[in-house]
C-alpha cells in the first residue's frame, strides 16, 4: 500500500478551478478520490485520502462560497452538499471559515435496521463508528458502509424501504414525516454501490404535486 502526497489542486493561494457553464469544478486524479476517499478539512484545505493512502489537497476549498464541485475525467462528480454528507463533522455556513461548529447536531432518529448481512457500519455525524446489526436505530445524517459480499435492509418510520449492497456507501441526509398532517420527504445520497428504494407512506402523502423522495449519486 502506497502512500504520499501525489497531487494538489494548486500551490497557490487559490484552487485551479475549472469554469463550466453550470458550476465551477476542481477535477480529482482518478475515481479512488471521488467515490472512495475520506474528505476533512485543515483550515481553509479540503483532505482526500484514498484507501491506497495516497493523499489530494483542494487548497482553500472552504474559501470559496459555496465551495466547487468535485469532477473526475468521465464526468462523474460530487457538489459541495455531497461531500459535506460523507465528512465525519459536517460544514455549513457558520463552520465553513471558522473551523469546528459550535454546537452538535441532535440525533433525529428516522428509521431502523430490518436485515443486515456481512460487514455493515454506521459513520455518524460526530464521526463515531459502529457495526449496524438487525434492530439498530438509525439517524439523520448517518452514513451506512457495507463491505465485501455485505448488503443492508433499512426502513424508515413511515415504511419507506432503502436496500444497499456489497461495497456501498450511502448518506441518509434527509428523512421528515408528520402523519396528522400527510407530509414527508427522504433523501439519500449514494456515493458508491448498488441500493434498492420503495416509497412509504410518504408517497401516497405527496400526489403530484412535490416531490417526496430524492436520491443523488455522483
Amino acid at each position: 500500500m502506497s502512500s504520499g502526497l501525489i497531487q494538489s489542486s494548486n500551490e497557490s493561494n487559490s484552487p485551479s478551478v475549472e469554469d463550466s457553464a453550470s458550476y465551477p469544478q476542481i477535477q480529482l486524479p482518478d475515481a479512488s478520490f471521488l467515490l472512495h476517499g475520506a474528505f476533512e478539512q485543515d483550515g481553509f484545505d479540503l483532505i482526500i485520502t484514498n484507501p491506497a493512502g495516497e493523499v489530494f489537497v483542494v487548497h482553500d476549498y472552504f474559501s470559496f462560497d459555496p465551495p466547487p464541485n468535485l469532477v473526475i475525467a468521465n464526468g462523474a462528480g460530487m457538489s459541495p452538499e455531497m461531500v459535506r454528507a460523507f465528512m465525519p463533522q459536517k460544514f455549513g455556513d457558520d463552520v465553513q471559515f471558522a473551523g469546528p461548529a459550535t454546537s452538535g447536531a441532535t440525533a433525529i432518529e428516522i428509521g431502523k435496521v430490518v436485515l443486515a448481512f456481512g460487514d455493515v457500519r454506521v459513520r455518524h455525524a460526530d464521526g463515531s463508528v459502529d457495526k449496524l446489526s438487525r434492530g439498530d436505530i438509525l439517524y439523520k445524517g448517518d452514513v451506512i458502509i457495507t463491505g465485501n459480499r455485505a448488503f443492508v435492509k433499512a426502513q424508515m418510520l413511515d415504511g419507506t424501504r432503502f436496500h444497499l449492497g456489497k461495497n456501498g456507501e450511502a448518506a441518509l441526509t434527509d428523512f421528515e414525516y408528520n402523519e396528522s398532517a400527510k407530509t414527508g420527504y427522504f433523501e439519500a445520497i449514494v456515493r458508491v454501490g448498488g441500493f434498492h428504494y420503495k416509497s412509504g407512506k410518504i408517497g401516497s402523502f405527496a400526489g403530484l404535486s412535490r416531490t417526496h423522495s430524492t436520491i443523488k449519486t455522483p
